[in-house]
């Protein structure tokens, strides 16, 4: 493997935008974002030994790697973003490791303002409810780019977590290092960063250590439980890790296969939250109308962990260098298939409709109370009635139009579960039925 150095990956980075800028060579672009992303988690091997490969800052990469995700060419030119990301989200928590390591190097606030837009904006013309991956890397690098530049203050609590990893590098301590590290990250929760970033950041450093069973056992395992009560961006982490280490040939065959059954594991995840009666009940007497559509997705943890989980198990199946695993790929996808789903939220709606038709009634009576005190002459007393008899009409037809779009949410979900579990199961059909 050729030595790596900030001159190359640079240059790597500036081939990316001239590949693009002369012909639009798209594979060529992502051949060297894919280079680029695998120098830079052999890069972050080395800070986490402190043994740095490059002692300066990854600035001039960081920046051609911004302008190429930036680029209103490749907007919609997903399989590119889906190289890119990942390198960006890479060398932005370099870049801020590196100007921590570095004690107190600030960072321009026009960058650092840059990488967040841009990585916000690429996350807002996403698809929805699909490329799931790419928009996981944009919110890590967002949340990435926020450590950049902080307050003298916030450096100076760093300096104390610094204190403890130099001891330990004195020593070649790796987990005490690794434990001041984990101490850093906590104080950038100070820093306007989201509350899962450092916890999912620490883990995707330590995963890239990961060589063998024990590695696993060690750096890994150990925060599975934990990960997996959270979900969300949490559980994200922990598919996008296993599938790393199924792919990686420098990490041994049982870690693998650990990785492996990890990843089949996802596809059993089920929030108990949504089939909590008293739990749904609570939220709709919390959330207006118009939160409960991103609210609707939010109840269940796991639902974008499932869908990902489904896609990583199906490209696996189609490759033929992962044909020993293709089997039980295929496997896991027909037993997701053949489960019911949202069983218990589905009868909880059914309830809540039931007694929506009874309050049919009342509903009529408010009808007909609000057109008579309008007529009526304007008093004090009249105007009371009428603003109570709008209020709890209006609560009534709210709570009715909160259950349906619950109800059309939950469809969607499941409807995007059948789409992608249909494009690998039906693709398997067909090529059982020609061979």
């Amino acid at each position: 493997m050729a030595t790596i150095t900030l001159n190359r990956i640079a240059l790597s980075a500036q081939n990316i935008n001239k590949a693009l800028k002369d012909g639009f060579d798209v594979d060529k672009a992502r051949q060297e974002a894919k280079q680029l992303y695998q120098d830079g988690a052999c890069l972050i091997k080395a800070e986490l030994k402190h043994e740095p490969l490059i002692k300066e800052v990854v600035d001039p990469v960081v920046d051609e790697l911004d302008k190429a995700i930036s680029s209103r060419s490749i907007q919609h030119n997903f399989p590119l973003h889906r190289t890119l990301s990942k390198a960006y989200r890479v060398y932005i928590e370099l870049m801020w490791y590196q100007c921590w390591r570095q004690r107190q190097l600030a960072t321009d606030k026009g960058t650092r303002n840059d990488l967040i837009n841009h990585a916000k904006k690429n996350l807002s013309i996403l698809p929805r409810d699909s490329l799931i991956a790419i928009k996981f890397e944009y919110r890590c690098a967002q949340q990435a780019a926020k450590c950049l530049k902080p307050s003298e203050s916030v450096w100076n609590d760093y300096l104390k977590s610094g204190l403890k990893i130099g001891e330990s590098i004195s020593g070649k301590n790796i987990p005490g290092m690794i434990l001041g590290l984990g101490e850093l990250i906590q104080q950038l929760r100070l820093n306007f960063v989201r509350p899962w970033y450092p916890d999912v950041h620490t883990l995707r450093w330590d995963s890239t250590r990961i060589q063998t069973e024990q590695d696993f056992n060690q750096l890994f395992k150990t925060k599975v439980e934990n990960f997996l009560k959270k979900g969300h961006n949490y559980t994200l982490c922990l598919a996008v890790i296993c599938k790393e280490l199924i792919k990686n040939k420098q990490v041994d065959g049982k870690a693998r296969d650990l990785a492996f059954d990890h990843l089949i594991r996802l596809l059993d995840l089920e929030d108990l939250n949504i089939a909590d009666h008293k739990h749904l009940s609570r939220v709709f007497d919390s959330f207006p109308l118009s939160k409960l559509k991103k609210l609707a997705k939010k109840l269940d943890r796991y639902y974008e962990t499932r869908i990902l989980t489904i896609k990583f198990l199906g490209t696996l199946s189609r490759k033929n260098k992962y044909a020993n695993l293709r089997a039980e790929c295929l496997n896991a996808l027909k037993k997701y298939a053949s489960k019911p789903r949202f069983e218990p939220v589905k009868k909880f709606l059914e309830s809540k409709f039931a007694q929506m038709q009874e309050t049919s009634e009342r509903e009529e009576a408010l009808e007909d109370v609000i057109a008579a005190l309008s007529e009526q002459a304007k008093s004090e007393a009249n105007e009371e009635k009428l603003r109570k008899a709008q209020s709890e009409y209006q609560a009534i037809q709210e709570q009715k139009e909160m259950y349906k779009t619950l109800k059309q949410e939950l469809l969607t979900i499941e409807s995007e579960e059948n789409k992608q579990l249909d494009s690998f199961l039906l693709c398997d059909q067909a090529r059982s039925s020609k061979a």
